[in-house]
């Protein structure tokens, strides 16, 4: 079998058997195509099955291949993904990574970054970033911040379904909490205008549903 036609095989097997791809990893050679399709796959494998190992094996893989590579809108964005995966995976005071978990949020949003402003990224990639950038955020509790880059990604690619379906969902949250406690939220946000955007997203969601369902899996 060729080297293109395993990566196709093992690319294909990762969602149909994340287990089997990450054990055929040793299938593939040294090269750079061969060595970024093995990170590729640790690192969605590996986030897919909570193998922190996997992830941090692919984070270094491509660290390694970054020294070696011109910028690469791709290579950046897989990074990030890596070490968003591994600060996600990274927990308790034991843990000799716990004092990583900041370090890799940082890093990751660097990444995307350069992704979503890279001018060779295709729409949809530059999009993805940005959406994965708002996730970040919305993880340590800077809400404000996330929405605006889910809304941003939409701009970039308006079909992108998964920033339509992470800022309704946030945006609904948000209005919970102004609405149970007023006082404390009325100055981040004016509830009416929150609500037009709720249903305007509601109804764009709607639209793209089967690409909303493909993309969560």
């Amino acid at each position: 079998m060729g080297r293109s036609s395993l990566i196709e095989e093992l690319h294909a097997l990762v969602d149909e058997d994340p287990a089997a791809a990450l054990a055929r990893i040793p299938e593939l050679g040294d090269s750079p195509k061969e060595a970024f399709a093995s990170a590729a796959i640790l690192i969605y494998c590996g986030g897919h099955l909570g193998d922190f190992t996997a992830v941090n094996n692919g984070v270094e893989i491509l660290k390694e291949l970054r020294k070696r590579a011109k910028p690469d809108p791709g290579l950046a964005y897989n990074l990030a993904n890596g070490l968003q995966n591994r600060a996600r995976l990274i927990y308790g005071p034991s843990s000799p990574y716990c004092g990583q978990s900041f370090e890799d949020h940082f890093q990751a949003r660097i990444r995307f970054g350069e992704t979503a402003r890279s001018q060779d990224a295709p729409f949809d990639l530059a999009s993805q970033a940005l959406t994965n950038m708002g996730t970040l955020l919305q993880d340590t509790s800077r809400w404000f911040e996330a929405l605006d880059h889910f809304r941003e990604a939409q701009y970039v690619y308006p079909k992108n379904a998964v920033a339509m379906l992470k800022e309704l969902t946030l945006l609904q949250q948000l209005g919970q909490l102004f609405q149970t406690d007023q006082h404390s939220y009325q100055c981040y946000g004016h509830l009416p205008t929150m609500v037009e955007r709720i249903r305007a997203l509601a109804e764009k969601v709607e639209q793209n549903l089967d690409r909303a369902m493909l993309e969560f899996g």
